[in-house]
């Protein structure tokens, strides 16, 4: 589930990319996924298993900019992935600030705008394997009526 979803949102980043909802929505996706009722399995899931569906989920993040990568360059990328970061848009994020003003200080205050780029992409991947973790524990906690 998490590959189909990342390969999906990958291709689908070509033309849409809205600030920590695709991270939000493929999250939770993994986690509800990966859930099980307590009524089906009568106990409830061990405790290494959050940390498993977290690292799945933010393993899908990455794979999602792999996709992004490969298809951005027509399946026959011209250039190396981190060459591809790199040079990617270090700006992306600004169009969802209401004022220019803002996205300025919030560039400065991280470091430049190259490192808000990264620091987006990290709370992202953060969010989505945490959207996942909740997910997976309110989808194994509920019980299914018979």
């Amino acid at each position: 589930m998490a590959l189909v979803g990342a390969v999906l949102t990958g291709v689908l980043r070509i033309w849409i990319w809205i600030l920590a909802l695709e991270a939000l929505a493929l999250g939770v996706v993994i986690g509800e996924a990966a859930a099980i009722p307590s009524s089906v399995r009568h106990r409830r899931p061990p405790r290494w298993s959050y940390g498993y569906v977290f690292g799945v989920a933010c393993f899908a993040y990455m794979l999602v900019h792999v996709v992004f990568w490969l298809a951005s360059g027509g399946f026959t990328p011209d250039q190396s992935l981190f060459a591809f970061l790199r040079s990617a848009p270090s700006a992306t994020a600004t169009p969802f600030f209401q004022s220019v003003d803002l996205a300025r200080q919030i560039s400065l205050a991280t470091g430049g705008s190259t490192a808000l780029k990264y620091w987006l992409w990290v709370a992202e991947g953060l969010l989505m394997g945490s959207a996942a973790m909740l997910a997976y524990r309110g989808g194994s906690v509920r019980k299914l009526k018979h």
